[in-house]
């Protein structure tokens, strides 16, 4: 028994190498190993963010299209939320008129245009928005996209912003891996946090054994007064926040990890710890200072006192 199932072992090891080397080695018609964006390619095809066509083509020169752009991205980051700001009665995805709800990139579009990554032209007189799915996106477009969804600002990218230029697929996928490989640790970490998933702050559960967010929301300021006041600290009126809106996020962990003195991992474990607990944190960053964190339920936002002050 133990034989077979060493055989069987063997012959599953075989068969995934020999898969992985045949996706790693795939050869397109059309497509030389001395194109300069060839390794870049085989990278998103490999991640599945890419595919060649039927025929055994990829089309590098080809003009990417704005519906496959935004199919792309969702497939990257499938835990984008929507912007609630694009829900106003002239951004409603509804008035696209030139994206059907049977169109297979129909989902995607939706989330790009709500997620603020991507935009319609608004016609005022008509009150409708098109989106332009089959109009080749603009270097400048995909720049605002690699900004926000990857936190990317480099040179490259500012190259690309007020060139109306469009971008053919294989320099796509150049681009698409110099977003990958310039991310932000503090962006990267951002799409980790537990409360981005929410499109609203009510929509975040209580912590479990928590039926009243309102009693909560008083137990964890009584603490936090509390903790203030055996430590001869004053509290200024009113409270402060932290994230506003979501693509600040990586700012604020960027900042925040450095002032507690931790890495952005751990600083986004932390907020999703205190989401899940709804307790009231208090941190040492060295035997001068410390820093206080809660997660307040009813508004969304994340309370904290700084080191060496409030």
């Amino acid at each position: 028994m133990k034989k077979i199932l060493l055989l069987v072992l063997a012959i599953l090891s075989i068969t995934l190498f020999t898969t992985q080397a045949h996706a790693e080695t795939k050869k397109f018609s059309d497509l030389s190993t001395k194109n300069t964006h060839y390794e870049s390619i085989m990278k998103v095809m490999n991640q599945g963010l890419m595919n060649g066509f039927s025929d055994g083509t990829f089309r590098p020169n080809d003009l990417i299209l704005r519906r496959q752009v935004a199919v792309i991205i969702d497939k990257e980051f499938p835990q984008l939320i929507m912007n609630k700001n694009k829900m106003d009665k002239y951004r409603n995805i509804t008035l696209l008129v030139d994206v059907s709800k049977k169109d297979n990139a129909y989902s995607s579009i939706k989330k790009m245009y709500e997620s603020d990554l991507m935009e319609a032209s608004y016609i005022k007189a008509e009150k409708k928005s098109y989106f332009r799915p089959n109009a080749p996106i603009k270097r400048e477009e995909l720049a605002v996209i690699i900004m926000k969804a990857y936190g990317v600002k480099s040179d490259f990218v500012s190259k690309m912003i007020n060139n109306h230029e469009p971008i053919t697929r294989a320099q796509f996928a150049s681009i698409i891996v110099h977003a990958q490989d310039n991310m932000s640790e503090a962006h990267r970490q951002m799409y980790n946090l537990t409360i981005y998933k929410y499109l609203e702050s009510k929509d975040v559960p209580l912590p479990k054994g928590v039926t009243d967010g309102q009693v909560l929301k008083k137990q964890q300021e009584l603490q936090f007064k509390e903790y203030l006041k055996t430590n001869k600290i004053s509290v200024q009126k009113g409270w402060h926040a932290m994230f506003y809106g979501k693509y600040e996020f990586s700012q604020y962990i960027q900042l925040y990890s450095e002032r507690f003195n931790m890495t952005e991992k751990v600083f986004v474990k932390l907020i999703n710890r205190l989401v899940e607990t709804g307790e009231v944190y208090t941190g040492v960053v060295d035997e001068f200072n410390d820093f206080r964190l809660y997660y307040d339920f009813e508004n969304g936002r994340l309370y904290k006192k700084e080191p060496g002050g409030i």
